[in-house]
């Protein structure tokens, strides 16, 4: 399941044009991060469906509408952070799924951590990101509370590339290119969403292991280094 990310990118002019919007926040005060962690419940960069023209900030890890959101968080823990489709519409609250229908949003990332598993030993996480670490987007849903954004990342079935990495779960983010942001922002209707669902195909990405410390809460993983290949030898006979 997607729980940590990347956000390299430092320059506001690069955001306004890979995505056709207004970025009201300098460049000094961007959410950056070599790697994110959604347990520390840090602000993102979302471009919403009721707003689609301006990048807001919002807390990773979303809460019900009028809800005490630290509880929340309590009660659900991981369970904020990302949403699997086929859960919409079927055993998913009332309130996701007017969030899918009404309160999309796009996630700005470069880049996604997710852990493989091998036999024998700890997982090893993989970096997941567009060829020159390109901006793209995650598709999400939110929530707002007193002027302050919650959201979260929805997940799907994986393609080639994330099941033979993220070989536990099996799952993926769904990873879109940003020239489709209006295409995925103005669905609004289930039965076209639901169709999205069965026939995503996720933007090309590229993945190499890093060092583990990507996977450990108990030390500081957002550092430069972090996102460099790392060597294996368990790996040399699987891929």
């Amino acid at each position: 399941m997607c729980y940590h990310t990347a956000l390299r990118e430092k320059q506001k002019e690069v955001y306004e044009q890979v995505f056709d919007i207004h970025l009201n926040l300098e460049s000094e005060l961007l959410p950056l991060h070599f790697h994110q962690n959604g347990f520390d419940r840090q602000n993102v960069l979302i471009i919403t469906q009721e707003d689609s023209e301006h990048v807001q900030l919002a807390k990773w890890g979303i809460a019900p509408p009028e809800s005490d959101i630290e509880a929340y968080w309590k009660k659900v823990g991981g369970g904020s952070l990302n949403n699997r489709d086929d859960k919409f519409f079927t055993t998913a609250p009332e309130w996701k799924d007017e969030s899918l229908l009404y309160k999309k949003c796009l996630i700005i990332v470069d880049g996604l951590y997710e852990p493989h598993k091998v036999s024998n030993a700890k997982p090893i996480p993989y970096l997941f990101e567009q060829e020159n670490q390109a901006l793209f987007a995650l598709l999400g849903i939110y929530t707002e509370h007193d002027e302050m954004f919650t959201c979260s990342v929805i997940t799907t079935s994986a393609d080639p590339l994330f099941e033979e990495i993220h070989n536990g779960a099996k799952r993926m983010p769904m990873c879109v290119d940003p020239l489709d942001k209006d295409y995925y922002l103005n669905m609004t209707k289930e039965h076209d969403i639901r169709a999205e669902f069965i026939n995503f195909r996720s933007i090309k990405l590229n993945a190499h292991p890093v060092n583990r410390d990507a996977l450990n809460s108990h030390v500081k993983s957002d550092r430069e280094d972090i996102v460099e290949k790392v060597y294996y030898p368990e790996l040399d006979s699987l891929f």
